[in-house]
This record gives C-alpha cells, structure tokens and sequence, in this order.
C-alpha cells in the first residue's frame, strides 16, 4: 500500500538436524531417572535427625512462627544449636503446613528438588560438553547411589537445595544476570557450603571464557555484589551467634592441633573417592565410627594426601595448557572438595575446612 512502510514477515528458523528435539529428550529422560530410581522413598518414615530439627521443632510444627528461624540456629538450642539454614527450617515449615507432618509429602518434595537439581546439572553440562557426554553426566547424577543419603533422608535435602541454587547461580553467572547474586544467596540461606558458588563462578570466568580479563571486567559488578552478600552473610552469622556456639565439633576435633586435625581430614579423601566411583557400602553417618579418629597420619593419611598432590599438579599442568578448559574447570570444584559434594554427590562427608572456616570468622567478629 502506499504511504505505508512495506514490512517482512519474520524469518523462521527450523532445526532440520533433530538436535533440540534429542537434547529435550535427554534432559527429560534424566529428570525422569532421578525420579524413578528415588521414587521409594516416599515409603520412608522419620528417623534420627528429623525428630530434632522437624517432629519437635516448633519452627516447623507452628509455621506461623517460622519466621522466627532467621534469628535462630538450624539446631534447636535444646540439642545444642549451631549452623545456620534458615531456607532449610522454612521449607520443612512449608511442608508441615501443606501435609500436617506427612513423611511421605516430605520425602516427595526431596525427590522434586533432586529432580530439579538434575535438570539444572544437564543444563550446565549441555553448555560445557558434547550433547552425548552431558546426557551421560547428567543421568548418572540422577542415579548416582550416593545420593540416597541426602535424597532419601528428610533433612538431608539441605543438600539438593543447595545444589539447585548453586548451579543456577552458576548458569546465571555465565550469562552475566543478576539472578546468580539472589540464587547464591538463597544457597547460602540453604547451607553454607554454598559459599563454594564465589570459587566456581571465577573458575568458569579465568579457565572457561576465552579472554579471562574481559570476563572478570564485564562480571565486575556481579562480583561485588557476592562480596556483598559474603559480608551480609557473615554480619548475621555474628547477630546470631555471638552469645551462641556457631558448630559442635566433632569429638573426633576435640582437643586436637591443627595439624592433627588435618591428617584426620586426609583419610576422608580416599573414603570420598571411593563413595564416587564405587559406593557399595553407604552410610547413615560419616561419624568416628566410620573413619578412624585417632590422630597421626595412617596408610589413609598418606595416601589422601598424596591424592591431592597428584590432582593438584594435573590441574596446573591441565590449566596452563587450557587444551581441556572443561576438566580445569572441574578439577578447580575437585581440588577445593566441593564439586564432588555438590554434583557428584549431595550428602554428606562435611566440609571440614568450611565449617572451621565459619568459626573462625564468627570468633573474630565476636572479637571485635
């Protein structure tokens, strides 16, 4: 017509390889993995833990007083206090409301959250590897049997939360979104070892962008805003803990030095490597019972540490080179002990050195 711009239709695109139709179904068929293989643990009860953190917690059993928990340990202060997971007491108080206490609604909802937690882990792996290589990552985090101890376990879905926030930041961060800065805080909010997102987020940016220094550059304000939110984190760790014990040590800790405690420490990497590749025989705890407290380096000890010689110079030479650019960036998660927790793994040999980390800050605030 005259008078009138003339307009084109919008061009459309059209995947003639099957491509997006063969990613779509492998991130369904592993979410649908990780919900079948956990699917019976609907038929699971409440067990040692849940008795003090949800069945007589009236955090949880009174959710109008829930909101309570963000000036409060994780632990009832009846069983000594200590940690703070504010998010996680929230959702236990969510889950009481909706099922007036039903195990079996709280088991469904960890199942959920490790569905979630699969999807968002094939997500990641569909941008880092080949499309048959991130199927294969992610369904075998979806089956992985270490997982029934945080799956399968009520409170052990501090884990699952924190996996999902973690990785989303992650995923976000890559895209350079605001949305990574409230993920990691939800996480923090979850479990501490959340604070591990600040590492894999620098790690992604120095070994994974090509120009490393315009990544950081152009992340700068993302960065700022983690550092913001570290020290938001660790005020209310001192507003809350600085009349309050922030963790119980482990009797295996007391009265030990420090470098006793690091070659207790030493004998959890080979037990943590061996529950990766070969979990024939789980555990309910990782407690003394499990793995010697004695102090003094044993066999174990030894060869822990030797472990994490070899991994740290196969990630140096793996880095420097930036051939594998994928691998460095897993062996940075490998080497710091908290990828293997956070994607391999949900649950459970805690991050010592984290924790004391915490400590150690809360001390020195208190100090102040």
């Amino acid at each position: 017509m005259e008078g009138r711009a003339r307009t084109l239709p919008a061009p459309v695109f059209i995947d003639l390889t099957g491509r997006d139709r063969v990613r779509r179904i492998a991130m369904a068929s592993a979410a649908f993995a990780a919900l079948i293989v956990f699917a019976n643990s609907l038929a699971n009860g409440f067990v040692l833990d849940h008795r003090g953190v949800v069945l007589n917690n009236p955090l949880v059993t009174s959710p109008l007083t829930a909101w309570r928990v963000f000036g409060l340990p994780y632990w009832p202060e009846t069983l000594g206090g200590g940690q703070y997971r504010p998010l996680g007491i929230l959702s236990f108080a969510l889950d009481w409301a909706v099922s007036g206490g039903d195990a079996r609604w709280f088991h469904a909802v960890n199942v959920m959250w490790h569905v979630a937690a699969t999807v968002l882990v094939w997500l990641l792996a569909a941008e880092l590897l080949a499309p048959v290589a991130a199927a294969v990552a992610a369904t075998v985090f979806a089956v992985h049997p270490v997982h029934v101890e945080a799956v399968s376990n009520v409170v052990g879905r501090l884990e699952p939360m924190a996996t999902v926030f973690v990785v989303g930041a992650l995923l976000a961060h890559r895209r350079g979104h605001w949305s990574a800065a409230l993920l990691f805080a939800l996480g923090l909010l979850s479990k501490e070892i959340a604070i591990v997102f600040v590492a894999l987020a620098a790690a992604n940016d120095l070994l994974l962008e090509r120009d490393w220094r315009a990544a950081l550059r152009a992340r700068r304000w993302l960065y700022a805003a983690y550092g913001g939110l570290v020290l938001a984190y660790a005020i209310a760790l001192f507003a809350v803990f600085h009349d309050r014990e922030f963790t119980r040590p482990a009797r295996a800790f007391l009265d030990t030095s420090l470098m006793e405690r690091l070659s207790i420490i030493a004998r959890v990497v080979p037990h943590y490597l061996r529950l990766l590749v070969a979990p024939a025989e789980l555990s309910a705890s990782y407690a003394p019972n499990v793995i010697d407290p004695r102090p003094g380096f044993t066999l174990a000890g030894s060869l822990g540490v030797l472990m994490l010689l070899i991994g740290t110079v196969a990630f140096a030479i793996v880095a420097r080179q930036r051939r594998s650019p994928a691998l460095a960036f897993a062996k940075t998660g490998e080497e710091s002990g908290t990828l293997p927790e956070m994607l391999m793994r949900h649950a459970a040999v805690e991050t010592a050195a984290i924790a004391n980390f915490y400590e150690q800050v809360a001390a020195w605030l208190k100090g102040r």
